[in-house]
């Protein structure tokens, strides 16, 4: 991801319609698939600028980990203790955590391998441990701004499936997600196919816009944690278990 990128995510992700989906995916599956919800040992495996690792430190102690030094300094802002890791290599032991999350992730060009990094992420949880994961969906809707955040990979439900599989993981729910916003990317898609401008889609949009995207989402939010499954999204998540 270009450096300059990071600033505007951490000042967007309060109030931008996608960051506030996202977390509130990511919380709420939580919410339903983690049992216990206080003492976790959690790592945030790729923490960005650090919104999520402070919001989950409601569930526990949170470890956060990130390649980037900008990433790192964001989240340290926030209180966060952040140290610089390759998702491929973690610095941690077997079986350390109840919880990991990881979102927006494996699917950069740093990570050279997404199974060898899903494969640590299997061991560093603890047997039982729940990771809840999103990542980039559906190859038509690569843009310049996959070019700008160094897109490696867009992935499809059945590969992701088949290495979640292959890692270990049983999976619990797998779902695309923000379906709604996938007819807007598929067609600044096509009318981006001729652009080599790597520019960033973060921008800031009028409050009356931003409440109605919100509403459409937080509906599709609700409909994935109840069970169920988007047709498409521009992204795929997941929560997955570690068996006993």
């Amino acid at each position: 991801m270009e450096t300059a990128e990071y600033r505007n995510i951490f000042s967007s992700e309060d109030d931008h319609f996608y960051y506030v989906a996202v977390h509130d995916c990511i919380l709420k599956l939580i919410d339903k698939y983690v049992k216990q919800k206080e003492n976790l040992d959690i790592l945030e495996a790729g923490c960005g600028t650090g919104w999520l690792a402070k919001a989950l430190t409601r569930y526990g102690k949170v470890s956060a980990i990130d390649a980037h030094d900008e990433a790192l300094n964001f989240t340290r802002q926030r209180g966060i203790d952040a140290i610089k890791s390759s998702v491929e290599k973690l610095p941690f032991a077997a079986n350390s955590f109840d919880l990991l999350t990881s979102i927006d992730v494996i699917y950069h060009k740093l990570v050279e391998d997404d199974l060898a990094a899903l494969r640590q992420f299997y061991s560093v949880l603890k047997p039982g441990g729940t990771m809840v994961l999103r990542v980039p969906a559906n190859d038509s809707l690569y843009t310049s701004h996959d070019r700008y955040v160094h897109t490696a990979r867009r992935y499809s439900k059945p590969d992701l499936k088949a290495k979640l599989t292959a890692a270990g993981f049983n999976i619990e729910r797998l779902s695309y997600c923000q379906f709604p916003l996938f007819f807007p990317a598929w067609l600044k898609a096509r009318l981006d196919a001729n652009n080599h401008d790597e520019h960033s889609v973060i921008e800031n949009h009028p409050q009356w816009l931003t409440n109605i995207v919100n509403s459409v989402l937080q509906l599709d939010t609700n409909m994935i944690v109840s069970g169920t499954d988007m047709p498409t999204g521009i992204g795929l998540v997941t929560v997955c278990k570690k068996p006993l």
